[in-house]
Protein backbone atom coordinates (compact mmCIF):
# COMPACT_ATOMS: atom_id res chain seq x y z
CA UNK A 1 0.00 0.00 0.00
CA UNK A 2 2.96 2.44 1.03
CA UNK A 3 4.25 1.48 -2.90
CA UNK A 4 0.95 2.14 -4.20
CA UNK A 5 0.57 5.57 -2.30
CA UNK A 6 3.84 6.70 -2.73
CA UNK A 7 4.19 6.53 -6.68
CA UNK A 8 0.50 7.85 -7.50
CA UNK A 9 2.00 10.82 -5.26
CA UNK A 10 4.54 11.22 -7.52
CA UNK A 11 3.05 10.80 -10.59
CA UNK A 12 0.24 14.02 -9.52
CA UNK A 13 3.22 16.03 -8.61
CA UNK A 14 4.64 15.51 -11.56
CA UNK A 15 1.53 16.11 -13.23
CA UNK A 16 0.87 19.41 -11.53
CA UNK A 17 4.52 20.34 -12.59
CA UNK A 18 4.25 19.86 -15.93
CA UNK A 19 0.99 22.09 -15.73
CA UNK A 20 2.15 24.84 -14.18
CA UNK A 21 5.23 24.52 -16.72
CA UNK A 22 2.46 24.56 -19.65
CA UNK A 23 0.77 27.76 -18.34
CA UNK A 24 4.08 29.77 -17.33
CA UNK A 25 4.95 29.10 -21.13
CA UNK A 26 1.54 29.99 -22.59
CA UNK A 27 1.34 32.66 -24.93
CA UNK A 28 -0.49 35.91 -24.82
CA UNK A 29 -1.76 37.32 -27.46
CA UNK A 30 -2.81 41.25 -27.42
CA UNK A 31 -4.73 43.18 -29.84
CA UNK A 32 -4.37 46.74 -30.27
CA UNK A 33 -7.03 48.08 -32.12
CA UNK A 34 -7.21 51.60 -31.05
CA UNK A 35 -5.02 54.75 -30.61
CA UNK A 36 -5.65 57.00 -27.82
CA UNK A 37 -3.99 60.37 -29.39
CA UNK A 38 -2.93 61.81 -25.88
CA UNK A 39 -2.70 58.43 -24.34
CA UNK A 40 1.38 58.56 -23.75
CA UNK A 41 1.13 62.36 -22.81
CA UNK A 42 1.40 61.14 -19.06
CA UNK A 43 3.76 58.56 -19.39
CA UNK A 44 7.19 61.11 -19.59
CA UNK A 45 8.66 61.62 -22.74
CA UNK A 46 12.14 61.26 -24.46
CA UNK A 47 12.92 64.81 -26.36
CA UNK A 48 13.37 63.64 -30.13
CA UNK A 49 15.72 66.32 -31.82
CA UNK A 50 14.43 67.51 -35.41
CA UNK A 51 17.47 68.45 -37.69
CA UNK A 52 17.12 71.74 -39.34
CA UNK A 53 18.26 73.20 -42.76
CA UNK A 54 17.90 75.86 -45.59
CA UNK A 55 17.55 73.03 -48.34
CA UNK A 56 14.12 72.51 -49.42
CA UNK A 57 12.95 69.10 -49.15
CA UNK A 58 11.11 67.48 -52.64
CA UNK A 59 7.85 67.84 -52.91
CA UNK A 60 7.01 71.17 -51.60
CA UNK A 61 4.60 72.76 -54.46
CA UNK A 62 3.51 75.64 -52.45
CA UNK A 63 4.85 78.03 -49.85
CA UNK A 64 3.54 80.78 -47.34
CA UNK A 65 5.11 84.03 -47.94
CA UNK A 66 8.16 83.93 -45.06
CA UNK A 67 9.57 87.01 -43.08
CA UNK A 68 12.99 85.09 -43.17
CA UNK A 69 14.80 82.40 -44.55
CA UNK A 70 12.54 79.68 -43.81
CA UNK A 71 14.62 76.59 -42.21
CA UNK A 72 13.41 72.88 -43.19
CA UNK A 73 13.43 69.31 -41.71
CA UNK A 74 11.56 66.44 -41.49
CA UNK A 75 9.91 63.87 -40.06
CA UNK A 76 8.74 59.99 -40.54
CA UNK A 77 6.09 58.10 -39.27
CA UNK A 78 5.77 54.44 -40.15
CA UNK A 79 7.79 52.28 -42.94
CA UNK A 80 5.36 52.67 -46.16
CA UNK A 81 5.03 55.23 -49.01
CA UNK A 82 4.59 58.40 -47.99
CA UNK A 83 6.05 58.14 -44.20
CA UNK A 84 7.82 61.62 -44.24
CA UNK A 85 6.18 64.76 -43.25
CA UNK A 86 7.74 68.37 -44.04
CA UNK A 87 8.13 71.06 -41.34
CA UNK A 88 9.33 74.86 -41.46
CA UNK A 89 10.20 77.57 -39.18
CA UNK A 90 9.91 81.52 -40.20
CA UNK A 91 12.10 82.73 -37.55
CA UNK A 92 12.46 87.13 -38.06
CA UNK A 93 14.40 88.91 -35.65
CA UNK A 94 11.84 91.01 -34.58
CA UNK A 95 8.71 89.21 -35.79
CA UNK A 96 6.27 86.63 -34.74
CA UNK A 97 8.27 83.33 -35.28
CA UNK A 98 6.26 80.61 -37.51
CA UNK A 99 5.75 76.76 -37.63
CA UNK A 100 4.00 74.96 -40.59
CA UNK A 101 3.43 71.27 -41.09
CA UNK A 102 2.28 69.56 -44.11
CA UNK A 103 -0.55 68.01 -42.34
CA UNK A 104 -2.49 66.87 -45.02
CA UNK A 105 0.64 65.60 -46.60
CA UNK A 106 -0.41 67.01 -50.48
CA UNK A 107 3.35 69.73 -50.35
CA UNK A 108 1.16 72.82 -49.65
CA UNK A 109 1.83 74.49 -46.76
CA UNK A 110 -0.40 77.50 -46.97
CA UNK A 111 -3.30 75.47 -46.22
CA UNK A 112 -2.87 73.39 -43.24
CA UNK A 113 -3.32 76.61 -40.41
CA UNK A 114 -2.29 79.75 -39.42
CA UNK A 115 1.45 78.57 -38.74
CA UNK A 116 1.32 79.93 -34.99
CA UNK A 117 2.98 78.49 -31.91
CA UNK A 118 0.47 78.36 -29.09
CA UNK A 119 2.68 79.89 -26.85
CA UNK A 120 5.80 81.86 -26.14
CA UNK A 121 7.81 81.71 -23.04
CA UNK A 122 10.74 83.73 -21.77
CA UNK A 123 12.62 81.97 -19.16
CA UNK A 124 15.43 84.78 -18.27
CA UNK A 125 16.29 84.86 -21.88
CA UNK A 126 15.59 81.31 -22.91
CA UNK A 127 12.73 81.55 -24.93
CA UNK A 128 10.57 78.64 -25.95
CA UNK A 129 7.98 78.33 -28.18
CA UNK A 130 5.18 75.74 -27.77
CA UNK A 131 3.92 72.74 -27.37
CA UNK A 132 2.41 72.57 -30.56
CA UNK A 133 0.39 69.08 -31.26
CA UNK A 134 -0.32 67.66 -35.10
CA UNK A 135 -2.21 64.36 -35.54
CA UNK A 136 -0.51 63.11 -39.12
CA UNK A 137 -0.99 59.47 -40.27
CA UNK A 138 1.38 57.01 -40.01
CA UNK A 139 2.19 55.23 -43.49
CA UNK A 140 2.43 50.97 -42.92
CA UNK A 141 3.08 48.27 -46.08
CA UNK A 142 -0.11 47.48 -47.99
CA UNK A 143 -1.33 50.98 -47.27
CA UNK A 144 -2.35 50.83 -43.89
CA UNK A 145 -2.86 54.54 -42.66
CA UNK A 146 -3.02 55.41 -39.14
CA UNK A 147 -3.45 58.51 -37.28
CA UNK A 148 -0.71 59.44 -34.61
CA UNK A 149 -0.03 62.77 -32.68
CA UNK A 150 3.20 64.60 -32.53
CA UNK A 151 4.29 67.62 -30.07
CA UNK A 152 6.88 70.08 -31.11
CA UNK A 153 8.79 72.19 -28.86
CA UNK A 154 11.66 74.68 -29.86
CA UNK A 155 14.27 76.66 -27.87
CA UNK A 156 15.82 79.73 -29.72
CA UNK A 157 19.10 79.79 -30.88
CA UNK A 158 19.25 75.98 -31.51
CA UNK A 159 19.73 73.91 -35.09
CA UNK A 160 16.77 71.74 -34.66
CA UNK A 161 13.29 71.11 -33.38
CA UNK A 162 12.16 69.02 -30.63
CA UNK A 163 9.54 66.57 -30.73
CA UNK A 164 7.54 64.05 -28.70
CA UNK A 165 5.10 61.29 -29.48
CA UNK A 166 1.61 61.47 -27.71
CA UNK A 167 0.14 58.52 -29.80
CA UNK A 168 -0.50 55.38 -28.02
CA UNK A 169 -1.94 52.04 -29.15
CA UNK A 170 -4.48 50.63 -26.80
CA UNK A 171 -6.46 47.31 -26.20
CA UNK A 172 -6.96 44.80 -23.37
CA UNK A 173 -4.73 41.54 -22.38
CA UNK A 174 -5.83 38.25 -20.53
CA UNK A 175 -3.08 37.98 -17.80
CA UNK A 176 -2.82 35.04 -15.18
CA UNK A 177 -7.04 34.69 -16.39
CA UNK A 178 -7.82 38.69 -15.57
CA UNK A 179 -8.42 41.03 -17.98
CA UNK A 180 -6.20 44.35 -17.73
CA UNK A 181 -6.12 47.27 -20.05
CA UNK A 182 -2.83 47.78 -21.70
CA UNK A 183 -0.98 50.63 -23.53
CA UNK A 184 1.63 50.23 -26.36
CA UNK A 185 4.16 53.28 -26.31
CA UNK A 186 6.79 53.51 -28.78
CA UNK A 187 10.04 56.39 -27.87
CA UNK A 188 11.13 57.20 -30.93
CA UNK A 189 8.12 59.18 -32.61
CA UNK A 190 8.31 56.91 -35.61
CA UNK A 191 5.53 55.28 -35.33
CA UNK A 192 7.27 52.04 -35.60
CA UNK A 193 7.27 49.43 -32.46
CA UNK A 194 9.22 46.21 -33.43
CA UNK A 195 12.32 47.16 -32.46
CA UNK A 196 13.97 43.79 -30.92
CA UNK A 197 17.14 43.75 -28.97
CA UNK A 198 19.80 41.24 -28.95
CA UNK A 199 20.94 39.37 -26.22
CA UNK A 200 23.97 41.92 -26.26
CA UNK A 201 21.51 44.44 -26.29
CA UNK A 202 21.79 45.76 -29.76
CA UNK A 203 19.13 45.82 -32.35
CA UNK A 204 18.58 42.30 -33.59
CA UNK A 205 17.65 41.95 -37.34
CA UNK A 206 19.63 44.84 -38.59
CA UNK A 207 17.62 47.35 -36.74
CA UNK A 208 18.55 50.80 -35.71
CA UNK A 209 19.28 51.90 -31.53
CA UNK A 210 16.86 53.51 -30.31
CA UNK A 211 14.75 54.63 -27.31
CA UNK A 212 12.53 52.20 -25.56
CA UNK A 213 9.11 50.63 -26.46
CA UNK A 214 6.99 50.29 -23.91
CA UNK A 215 4.19 48.00 -22.91
CA UNK A 216 1.99 49.89 -19.56
CA UNK A 217 -0.28 47.44 -17.76
CA UNK A 218 -3.12 48.54 -15.67
CA UNK A 219 -2.19 45.87 -12.90
CA UNK A 220 -4.35 47.50 -10.39
CA UNK A 221 -7.25 48.21 -12.06
CA UNK A 222 -6.64 51.94 -11.39
CA UNK A 223 -6.10 53.38 -14.51
CA UNK A 224 -2.35 54.33 -13.46
CA UNK A 225 -0.65 52.13 -15.55
CA UNK A 226 1.77 50.89 -12.54
CA UNK A 227 3.65 48.18 -14.48
CA UNK A 228 5.90 49.57 -17.03
CA UNK A 229 8.09 47.01 -18.93
CA UNK A 230 10.39 47.21 -22.25
CA UNK A 231 9.25 45.07 -24.58
CA UNK A 232 12.51 45.26 -26.92
CA UNK A 233 13.94 42.49 -24.56
CA UNK A 234 12.74 40.06 -22.25
CA UNK A 235 11.41 41.04 -19.28
CA UNK A 236 9.02 39.57 -16.53
CA UNK A 237 5.73 39.59 -15.52
CA UNK A 238 4.89 37.45 -12.19
CA UNK A 239 8.03 36.13 -12.20
CA UNK A 240 7.99 34.65 -15.61
CA UNK A 241 10.20 35.48 -18.20
CA UNK A 242 8.70 36.57 -21.73
CA UNK A 243 9.66 37.85 -25.13
CA UNK A 244 7.83 40.28 -27.35
CA UNK A 245 6.74 39.63 -30.99
CA UNK A 246 4.82 42.79 -32.30
CA UNK A 247 4.28 44.22 -35.68
CA UNK A 248 5.66 47.92 -37.39
CA UNK A 249 2.28 48.97 -36.46
CA UNK A 250 1.97 47.99 -32.93
CA UNK A 251 -1.38 46.79 -33.93
CA UNK A 252 -0.82 42.81 -32.49
CA UNK A 253 1.70 41.76 -29.62
CA UNK A 254 2.53 38.11 -29.02
CA UNK A 255 3.99 37.40 -25.08
CA UNK A 256 5.64 33.87 -24.95
CA UNK A 257 7.97 32.51 -22.75
CA UNK A 258 11.60 32.73 -22.79
CA UNK A 259 14.93 30.99 -21.42
CA UNK A 260 16.77 33.84 -22.80
CA UNK A 261 18.26 36.07 -19.75
CA UNK A 262 16.70 38.90 -18.35
CA UNK A 263 18.42 41.86 -17.28
CA UNK A 264 18.37 42.57 -13.49
CA UNK A 265 17.12 45.40 -12.11
CA UNK A 266 19.99 48.37 -11.60
CA UNK A 267 20.84 48.42 -8.15
CA UNK A 268 19.88 51.33 -5.91
CA UNK A 269 23.22 53.17 -5.86
CA UNK A 270 24.92 53.52 -2.06
CA UNK A 271 24.46 56.63 -0.85
CA UNK A 272 27.95 59.08 -0.04
CA UNK A 273 28.57 60.67 2.74
CA UNK A 274 27.28 64.32 2.68
CA UNK A 275 30.14 67.55 1.61
CA UNK A 276 30.66 69.67 4.35
CA UNK A 277 29.38 73.03 4.36
CA UNK A 278 31.58 75.43 2.37
CA UNK A 279 33.08 72.80 0.47
CA UNK A 280 33.58 73.45 -3.54
CA UNK A 281 31.09 71.69 -5.63
CA UNK A 282 32.18 68.52 -7.71
CA UNK A 283 32.07 69.35 -11.27
CA UNK A 284 28.92 67.04 -13.03
CA UNK A 285 27.31 66.78 -16.56
CA UNK A 286 23.69 66.40 -16.82
CA UNK A 287 21.21 66.69 -19.65
CA UNK A 288 20.10 69.78 -20.55
CA UNK A 289 16.53 71.32 -20.57
CA UNK A 290 15.39 70.96 -24.48
CA UNK A 291 18.25 68.29 -25.17
CA UNK A 292 22.14 67.98 -24.95
CA UNK A 293 24.57 68.54 -21.85
CA UNK A 294 25.68 70.78 -19.26
CA UNK A 295 28.29 70.89 -16.99
CA UNK A 296 28.04 72.33 -14.02
CA UNK A 297 31.73 74.19 -14.27
CA UNK A 298 29.88 75.86 -17.39
CA UNK A 299 27.96 78.00 -14.72
CA UNK A 300 31.29 78.93 -13.03
CA UNK A 301 30.61 82.40 -10.62
CA UNK A 302 27.34 82.54 -11.24
CA UNK A 303 24.50 81.34 -8.80
CA UNK A 304 23.20 78.22 -9.42
CA UNK A 305 19.82 76.49 -8.17
CA UNK A 306 20.10 72.80 -8.32
CA UNK A 307 16.39 71.15 -8.49
CA UNK A 308 15.45 67.54 -8.35
CA UNK A 309 12.51 66.15 -9.23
Amino acid sequence: MKRTLHYISLSLLAVSIASASANAQKAIKINLDDIDQKGASKMGYFPVQVKLSDTKPSGILKEPIYVSTPKYGTVTLGDGKGSTYTIVVDEPKDAEFKIYVDVNHNGDLTDDGDGKWSKRNDNNGRVMYGINSYTLNASYSKGKMVPYTLNFYRFVGQDYLLMYRSAARTGVANIDGKQHKIKLIENDADALYSKPLDDAGKPAKGGVAGKPVWLAIDQNDDDKYGLIVDIRSPFKLNDVAYEAEVNNDGSQVKLTGTKRAVADKPKAPVAKPLLAAGTVAPDFVSEAYGGGECKLSDFKGKIVILDFW
